[in-house]
């Protein structure tokens, strides 16, 4: 009776709800055991069907035997366990040894498990391989732990840095792009070693050291203090960085070995340097020249410290019109009876000429007044000039300087070589692919080049003279890895400084001592103005100082103490009838425009219609010409006893009651980006007021 309510039930129950139990049964966490102990109990054979179908709860797959309900069973089993691939195989994503092993027994039992031709053999055979392989792998993983116990701990802060590499490198602009370069590189180390894991498939165990050396690496090359410094690097040259000239890297042997001139004040002339007096050498015996700043009193010399020394109390005031100080300038012709008037003791020539014989780096005990120079030369034997500086911006980069010609009958050639690759010639001339225009000798050009593939850190740069060539005069050097930066490197070469950084800028001021300028004259000087006498219409100005350019229009050469200045003296080149004494420098216009100028000046002579002088500006164009009385200083009967070092007064061809030529005309017109302009005396002969700090205001911007 028993058995007869045992069958009963599980006819109700039905075949099919049955597999259905055994199926759900499978999903839970705890695998069954796919190779049972046969059951002991004796069974009937043939065992009877039980009755099918209908509310009776029959057999629902009433055409399937017992044999196809084990493979149905077997199979549901294995498909359990194979869909378990993803979480078990993802144990090992450390270990690809074990991992390949272990999805190589999954790929076996899948292939199994999906054939509709496997035998329950093959089924059970399947999933004791696979139970065995999981079974393996976790055995394996313990093993090598504790085989490796030194690897995990490394492996695993490893693993730690390369998760926060998006968090860490915030390296997304252009400007840092070879530092993130690096970096990535760097960081590629260290997923190299995760990608072959602590078990590789083939090859060596990585060892404790290795793994902590590149994860040393990555952390020393994202720390702050290995970062910043590459950082700011690469802001720096986005900017441009400055790297003025300097005579001891001028290497080889140079025909050219005398030091400059020490009666020259500005070192670049808009004539051919070729010695035009009788008994005169020939000329230049130099290869390197800086600008030199004279007092501007009596007896005049350079002055001994070429240094703007730091005041240790008090800083000085700012010039007017928010102009650096400039380089003091000497009188022009008529001041010449000034040289009785004593002021400050005369400094030593000899420690003017050593300091212009080297460059002069910003220190403690102050900073140079001007860092305008020229390499004259590079002829000789293996003469080079070469300069090294470390670069962290990106591959490419931009190298700036002036050049032009020392004698208009010079075949000019330059080369220049980047760290170990081929010297390249630099092209001077219309092309499109030109360096620049072609050299003059009155012009001051600027010369382009693209530094391609620059070493990440430390870089050199070689210039040299093709054979049968003669090297341009060249000046500072200037980088920038922004090439939009290029106005702003012309302003450095230029000494320009605008009225603001935007494109709203409205003026332009122009230093004389700084910026890159041309004399006709070895007696055009720069000098400077200073000391608690000192005044700017009539105010005074003890705590600044001025730097003016004096001996401009006229003929008279400048004098000076002759055994103060001995050194290689040369009085060429010299003003003639041919020759007018101009000045030329360059503005850089922020746009097109018509121009008023001011700026400072001294005038010692008699403050009378025919005493004062004139400063003219003009352009290229003889017809864009501006002339502006500047009067005098003195009113007194005595024509040479005005003040020419002390009294400054100031000049600005917008302001009312100024004195023009033509009369009514306030500007001069300029072009936007650079713009020469020549200076002189009235109507280009008469001798001109020393003058300095010149400002360009746009009047009448062109649409």
């Amino acid at each position: 009776m028993k058995r007869k309510n045992i069958l009963k039930f599980v006819s109700l129950l039905g075949i099919g709800s049955f597999v259905m139990l055994a199926a759900a049964s499978c999903t839970s966490a705890t695998i069954p055991t796919l190779n049972p102990t046969p059951n002991p109990e004796p069974k009937p054979d043939p065992m009877p069907n039980p009755p099918s179908g209908g509310m009776n709860g029959g057999n629902t797959n009433p055409g399937m035997d017992t044999a196809a309900q084990e493979l149905a069973s077997a199979k549901a089993a294995l498909t359990t366990l194979t869909n378990r691939e993803s979480e078990k195989v993802g144990l090992y994503v450390d270990y690809a040894k074990i991992k390949a092993d272990l999805t190589s027994a999954y790929t076996v039992a899948k292939t199994t498990s999906d054939s509709s031709t496997s035998t329950l053999v093959q089924v059970k055979t399947a999933t004791s391989k696979l139970q065995t392989a999981i079974d393996k792998a976790a055995s394996d993983k313990q093993k090598f732990e504790q085989d490796h116990k030194d690897l995990l701990m490394p492996y695993s802060e490893l693993k730690t840095t390369l998760s926060q590499k998006n968090a860490t490198v915030l390296l997304n602009q252009p400007k840092y792009s070879a530092i993130l370069n690096k970096i990535n590189s760097i960081y590629a180390q260290g997923e190299e070693v995760v990608i072959r894991t602590l078990d590789p498939v083939s090859g060596a165990i990585p060892t404790a050291a290795s793994i902590t050396k590149v994860n040393d690496e990555i952390n020393k090359a994202i720390s702050e203090n290995q970062l910043k410094p590459k950082k700011d690097n690469a802001d720096a040259f986005a900017n441009y960085q400055f790297f003025k000239l300097d005579k001891t890297k001028i290497m080889g042997m140079s025909t050219n070995m005398m030091k400059q001139p020490q009666n020259y004040s500005f070192v670049g002339y808009s004539v051919g340097v070729t010695g035009m007096q009788s008994g005169q050498t020939t000329i230049p015996n130099w290869n390197f020249a800086q600008r030199i700043v004279w007092s501007s009193g009596a007896p005049r010399a350079p002055l001994a410290s070429q240094t703007e020394t730091p005041q240790a109390e008090t800083p000085p005031m700012s010039a007017p019109q928010g102009v650096e100080p400039a380089q003091q300038q000497g009188d022009s012709s008529p001041k010449q009876a000034s040289e009785t008037q004593e002021v400050s003791p005369t400094p030593a020539a000899e420690v003017q000429a050593q300091q212009a014989d080297t460059e002069q780096p910003a220190t403690s005990q102050g900073t140079p007044l001007t860092d305008v120079s020229w390499i004259y030369s590079l002829s000789g034997t293996d003469v080079k000039y070469t300069f090294t500086f470390n670069y962290f911006g990106p591959s490419m980069a931009y190298l700036y300087f002036p050049y032009k010609l020392v004698k208009s009958d010079d075949s000019v050639g330059l080369q220049y070589k980047l760290n170990n690759n081929n010297p390249v010639a630099l092209n001077f001339g219309s092309e499109t692919n030109a360096n620049g225009p072609a050299a003059s000798v009155d012009n001051i050009n600027v010369a382009k080049v693209n530094l391609a593939n620059l070493n990440f850190g430390e870089n050199t740069i070689e210039f040299s003279v093709p054979m049968n060539k003669v090297a341009p005069m060249i000046g500072n050097m200037y980088i920038t890895s922004d090439v939009a930066n290029q106005g702003a490197v012309y302003n450095q070469i230029f000494g320009n400084t605008n009225s603001s950084s935007d494109a709203a800028a409205t003026s332009v001021t122009v230093d004389m001592l700084k910026g890159y300028s041309l004399a006709s004259d070895w007696s055009t000087v720069i000098s400077q103005y200073a000391g608690n006498d000192l005044t700017v219409d009539n105010m005074q100005k003890p705590n600044e100082k001025f730097y003016l350019v004096g001996y401009v229009g006229g003929k008279s050469p400048r004098t000076y103490r002759e055994s103060d200045v001995t050194m290689n003296v040369q009085k060429s080149p010299a003003v003639s009838d041919t020759n007018k004494r101009d000045y030329i420098f360059y503005v850089n216009a922020p746009k097109d425009g018509a121009y008023s100028i001011s700026g400072v000046y001294i005038s010692g002579t008699q403050n009378t219609e025919i005493a004062n002088s004139w400063l003219q500006f003009k352009t290229g164009d003889e017809t864009n010409v501006l002339q502006v009385e500047t009067p005098g200083n003195n009113n007194t009967e005595k024509v040479a006893s005005g003040n020419w070092t002390t009294k400054l007064a100031t000049f600005d061809t917008a302001r009312e009651n100024t004195k023009l030529n033509p009369e009514g005309k306030k500007t001069l017109n300029l072009k936007a980006g650079l713009n020469k302009i020549i200076v002189n005396g009235k109507d280009g002969t008469g001798d001109a007021p020393n003058f300095g700090n010149i400002t360009f205001t746009l009047m009448n911007p062109s649409m």
